[in-house]
């Protein structure tokens, strides 16, 4: 933000904050430069969530409708939750997705993926969905993702993603014996954060 503000030489700066239900919480402006830090560090603190170590398992939550509306909404939850597992671990994403996929062009990225030119495709034709699908599948890179949902498991496999609509049918492939677990039940709404890491942000913005 900082970096696009230099561009045009912003001399002012208004930001709003809200809380998980979506609610203006929290209103900073003043200086540009200012004025965001004050709002990022405000973030940090509301929502930032230190944790001691990444875990081997982690059971997270988009909260409900309408944060699970779609996937591409449930992937807020995902990008949060997957911060909190160790590589090489589990991630299980628990969102209905009952309109399907979300934003129209997003699992149209699903062929470039497929065909193994997903970064060359949207550098030449970027879109927001796009790279929201690009990020997720970055993301996931980092352990085993199962997702409890109404989605087909084709429609997301190439994504790296194992999706069941049975809860027990999924429990059989998560192995939680003397494992490290977390459980988010609002994934959105919290930013899992290594302490040092948290610790870090908060110094920075201070």
């Amino acid at each position: 933000m900082e970096e696009a503000g230099k561009m045009v030489d912003p001399v002012f700066g208004i930001n709003i904050c809200v809380n998980s239900a979506s609610k203006h919480s929290a209103f900073f402006c003043g200086e540009f430069d200012k004025a965001w830090k004050e709002s990022c560090l405000y973030i940090q603190k509301s929502y930032g969530l230190p944790i001691d170590y990444e875990a081997d398992v982690v059971f997270v939550s988009c909260g409900g409708f309408p944060k699970d509306l779609n996937f591409y909404q449930s992937t807020k939850s995902m990008f949060n939750g997957v911060k909190a597992v160790k590589p090489g671990g589990t991630l299980v994403l628990f969102a209905q997705c009952s309109e399907g996929s979300g934003a129209r062009d997003f699992f149209d990225w699903i062929k470039p993926l497929q065909e193994g030119h997903l970064d060359e495709s949207l550098r030449k034709d970027f879109t927001i969905g796009g790279y929201i699908f690009y990020a997720a599948c970055e993301a996931m890179r980092k352990g085993n993702i199962l997702l409890l949902s109404s989605l087909s498991p084709d429609e997301v496999k190439d994504m790296g993603v194992d999706s069941y609509q049975d809860i027990d049918e999924l429990m059989k492939h998560v192995d939680v014996k003397d494992k490290s677990v977390y459980i988010i039940p609002y994934g959105g709404s919290v930013m899992p954060q290594l302490k040092e890491v948290y610790d870090k942000l908060i110094s920075e913005l201070a």
